[in-house]
């Protein structure tokens, strides 16, 4: 599953593979034996680079991309639910992280918004971080914060 998401070639065949894989990783992250193994294996982190990639390469543009995506968010929502994921995910740059979710729960599609705000909710409850990621947060939609 892991080598689905991060093949990079770009045809119709490989953003539904993707998509799938990132719906079956929603669903079993679900099970606390299924993200205990997801977290020994970093998923969140390929997730959310993958996510990151595919918002800005050009050569996904032909694809319905925006699918793929609102599987990414939905899979991290659902694993930011586990301490440990939350941790995983900010422990690189959780400036960097909070801004890409800020501008996906600004896309036009209701789901991003939903599953990006659900993560940025779930986010906010990581220790040291979460004085620092409010602020962030309300920063971003109220300038006179910053």
């Amino acid at each position: 599953m892991i080598s689905l998401l991060t093949r990079q070639q770009p045809d119709e065949q490989d953003v539904t593979y993707k998509r799938a894989a990132l719906r079956l990783v929603r669903n079993l992250s679900l099970n606390k034996r299924c993200r205990n193994r997801m977290y020994e294996l970093k998923l969140i982190t390929q997730i959310y680079s993958l996510m990151t990639e595919l918002s800005v390469a050009k050569e996904f543009e032909q694809f319905e991309i925006d699918d793929v995506i609102e599987a990414c968010l939905s899979a991290i929502h659902v694993l930011c639910k586990d301490s440990k994921h939350r941790k995983l995910l900010m422990n690189n740059d959780p400036s960097g992280v909070v801004k890409t979710l800020v501008q996906l729960a600004l896309a036009p599609s209701l789901n991003c918004k939903r599953e990006a705000l659900g993560a940025l909710a779930e986010l906010s409850q990581v220790g040291s971080f979460s004085e620092k990621f409010a602020l962030k947060v309300l920063g971003f939609w109220i300038p006179e914060l910053n």
